[in-house]
């Protein structure tokens, strides 16, 4: 987690099972994540790999 002047980013991960983000097996935290992103003019990135984990880094512009 951090700041900058401009925005702010949160990154929160796991060394768990990856997931394959193309498949249609999205619950409902995903989707509302990227609602909630979209609402702040932010960015939520997914990276998940193969006995990697998953990684999701979220970016908001920071309010002014």
């Amino acid at each position: 987690m951090g700041a900058t002047e401009e925005k702010i980013l949160v990154e929160v991960s796991d060394d768990g099972v990856e997931f394959d983000q193309r498949q249609s097996t999205e619950g409902v935290g995903l989707s509302a994540m990227r609602e909630r992103m979209a609402q702040l003019s932010g960015r939520l990135e997914i990276f998940s790999e193969p006995a990697e984990g998953t990684t999701l880094r979220l970016r908001v512009p920071r309010p002014s």
